[in-house]
C-alpha cells in the first residue's frame, strides 16, 4: 500500500498528523520483540523506508528515536539491514539544519562505526553477510 500511495507532499492532512508517530510505535514494538530475526527486521526496515517517503516531514520528530533504536538493534545483532535503513534516514534528513537531528545522526554514526570495527576485529569480514545463508555458494 505504501508503494502505491507514495507520499502526500510536504504536509499530511491534519487528521493524519499523528499517524507517523503511531506507525513508528508499531514498528518499534515489532523490532523490540522480533528484531533479532533477519527476516522480520528486513521487512520492518522496508516498511520504514516507504514510511519515510509517505510521511516525509511528519516523520522528522521521530528520527532521533528511530536512529537510537535502529542503532541499538545493529549493535545487538550485527544485521546489515539496520545500517541500510539508518543510511536511508540520514539520506532523507541529514541535510536538515537541526541540531537535535545532527546529534542523533552523529551518535548513530559513531555507534555503528564502533560496532562494525569490533565485528571486523573479532572475525573476518567474510563471515558477516547481509543475513541470508550463503552456505554452499
Amino acid at each position: 500500500m505504501l508503494v502505491v500511495v507514495g507520499g502526500y507532499g510536504e504536509l499530511l492532512p491534519v487528521a493524519c498528523q499523528g499517524t507517523a508517530g503511531d506507525a513508528w510505535q508499531v514498528m518499534e514494538a515489532v523490532l523490540q520483540k522480533y528484531g533479532n530475526s533477519h527476516e522480520i527486521s528486513e521487512r520492518v526496515t522496508r516498511v520504514l523506508r516507504h514510511g519515510l517517503r509517505l510521511f516525509d516531514q511528519a516523520a522528522k520528530p521521530y528520527v532521533p528515536a528511530m536512529l537510537a533504536s535502529l542503532t541499538g538493534k545493529f549493535e545487538a545483532t550485527g544485521l546489515a539491514n539496520y545500517v541500510w535503513i539508518i543510511g536511508k534516514v540520514v539520506d532523507r534528513f541529514g541535510s536538515e539544519n537541526d541540531s537535535v537531528l545532527r546529534a542523533a545522526i552523529t551518535n548513530s554514526f559513531e555507534r555503528v562505526t564502533g560496532k562494525f570495527t569490533t565485528m571486523c576485529t573479532e572475525s573476518s569480514i567474510g563471515q558477516h553477510s547481509d543475513g541470508e545463508s550463503h552456505i554452499g555458494y
